[in-house]
């Protein structure tokens, strides 16, 4: 542990996000309230979905919504221990095809929105912790055009908004994904329109297996 770490430690020590009981090591959870937050679960995908499975480690409407949303709303990186705790935690309990994967593509946000909050929080929260797995997190995917924010549209607007959002990036290699199996990666999903938009774009591409991979979800 450097000094930095130590003082930080001293002056705010590590606790739980959710009880605030005092930790270890920072990114911490007391037991109990990493048992209620963790639900690793499967995401019920429409039959016609690019998607070959969907994955969340949570419910959003728990703990880790408020982590999420104090990171995306108000840029504060001290949760992101937190969420890659969880993310540790719920390894073992994702189907095996995922911690398989050739690559890992973060859903992108547009240019200018990843200027104002200065980052894409799916590659933020995931980024280090794939590299632990072996698994490289790659931008191969690029947002086209700048749409309106998403929140109270029907899925039939989600879509609609979307539409031809996405694309491979200018530089990305041809074959990137050909063949590739791929996570997909998002912090949230919600109707599930945003990831599955960018699946297309990835399947047309030539992905041959791809798979969504968020933080949390409400959905079964």
């Amino acid at each position: 542990m450097s000094v930095i770490e130590a003082c930080l430690d001293f002056l705010f020590p590590p606790c739980c996000p959710l009880c605030g009981r005092e930790q270890e090591s920072r990114g911490g959870w007391c037991e109990a309230c990493l048992g209620r937050t963790l639900a690793v679960h499967r995401i019920a995908l429409p039959k016609e979905s690019s998607l070959d499975g969907a994955w969340a480690f949570s419910r959003y409407k728990s703990a880790v919504g408020a982590l999420l949303r104090s990171l995306k709303y108000q840029g504060k990186r001290s949760c992101l221990p937190h969420v890659r705790t969880l993310l540790s935690a719920g390894a073992e309990k994702l189907s095996p095809e995922l911690l398989s994967a050739d690559l890992a593509i973060p859903v992108p946000l547009h240019e200018k929105k990843e200027s104002e909050r200065g980052f894409n929080q799916a590659e933020l929260i995931f980024r280090a912790w794939l590299s632990d797995c072996g698994i490289a997190c790659e931008n191969l995917l690029c947002r086209r055009k700048e749409t309106p924010p998403l929140y109270g549209l029907s899925a039939k607007e989600r879509t609609a908004v979307l539409r031809a959002a996405f694309s491979l990036r200018e530089d990305a290699p041809k074959d990137a994904v050909r063949e590739k199996r791929v996570l997909l990666l998002d912090d949230i999903l919600t109707t599930g329109t945003t990831i599955e938009e960018a699946a297309k774009r990835l399947r047309s591409a030539g992905a041959k297996e791809i798979y969504a991979l968020v933080v949390s979800s409400d959905h079964d």
